[in-house]
């Protein structure tokens, strides 16, 4: 089956002489592994370590396309704007629309064969993401078919492949609320330990040479196949105590993603009814 959704995120240009350098002050990526033909996810975080916003990121012909949720992408440029001013860059919100596809039928060209790579065309732009035939398409509008983002299920099953592959875009409710490595950005290669410093980097760093993180990003699966209330940041419970919590759902798919004690695979949620659901750790699909 092939699904096609206008997603509820946003495209920031990052050009001229700089980019490159600038942005490898800035961001949890390696700017340097970013060659023609890849693509990367990565953070923008604060001090604290914590994401600000988190991103996919490939080149253009004069410098960078970062894709944010809708949410952040005003205060993502504001954050660049605000270190960029003593460097020769151009940061602004692009106008291409970003369309997710699972399974995408034939393209008038080849499209990346590997996650974290990308092709460009013509002024448009697919990216391969971690997971099982997941792309996106940063395309102008003009070039948006008429039927994208009539059919609300696409937008769901879209989120679902997210949630299977452990690899979510947060919005401004989750902004500051998680390290870099608590969504596996690490795994996705969306964190270097080889890189020069950006602002966060010492708490990332130490978090990974001193081995501290007791948590992992884990998807969860049910067999209650019906909406459920679940909120984000909801407790994740195991032998009564909360050891995490939901970072994202669908419950209509029976999945959740969470951040959950490394130990604890079997877990349950507590709807606002009372009633206690179950749910075991699934592997990802990357």
């Amino acid at each position: 089956m092939s699904v096609a959704t206008l997603l509820p995120w946003s495209v920031i240009s990052v050009t001229g002489p700089d980019a490159s350098t600038f942005l490898q002050g800035q961001v949890t990526t390696d700017m340097r592994e970013l060659n023609a033909g890849q693509s990367r996810p990565g953070c923008l975080l604060n001090l604290k370590g914590r994401i600000e916003t988190n991103f996919y990121i490939c080149p253009q012909h004069d410098g960078f396309l970062m894709v944010v949720h809708n949410s952040l992408q005003e205060s993502a440029i504001a954050r660049l704007k605000k270190y960029g001013v003593f460097s020769k860059v151009d940061i602004s919100a692009s106008q291409l629309k970003v369309v997710g596809y699972i399974n995408p039928t034939a393209t008038e060209f080849t499209l990346p064969e590997n996650s974290n790579e990308s092709t460009a065309n013509q002024g448009e732009y697919w990216l391969r993401l971690h997971g099982e035939n997941r792309f996106v398409r940063l395309c102008d509008p003009k070039q948006l078919e008429a039927t994208l983002g009539s059919d609300t299920n696409n937008l769901a099953t879209w989120l679902a492949h997210s949630i299977v592959a452990g690899d979510w875009l947060i919005d401004a409710q989750a902004q500051g609320l998680y390290q870099p490595q608590e969504l596996d950005a690490h795994t996705l290669q969306g964190v270097s330990y080889q890189k020069g410093c950006y602002l966060g980097q010492e708490i990332v760093a130490r978090l990974y040479f001193r081995g501290q993180l007791k948590t992992s990003l884990k998807c969860l699966k049910t067999s209650v196949l019906q909406p459920l209330d679940i909120t984000p940041q909801q407790a994740v419970n195991a032998n009564g105590k909360s050891v995490g919590e939901v970072v994202a759902y669908d419950t209509l798919a029976g999945l959740a993603l969470a951040i959950v004690r490394n130990e604890h695979d079997e877990v349950q949620i507590t709807l606002a009814n009372g009633e206690v659901t179950q749910w075991l750790a699934q592997p990802f699909v990357r």
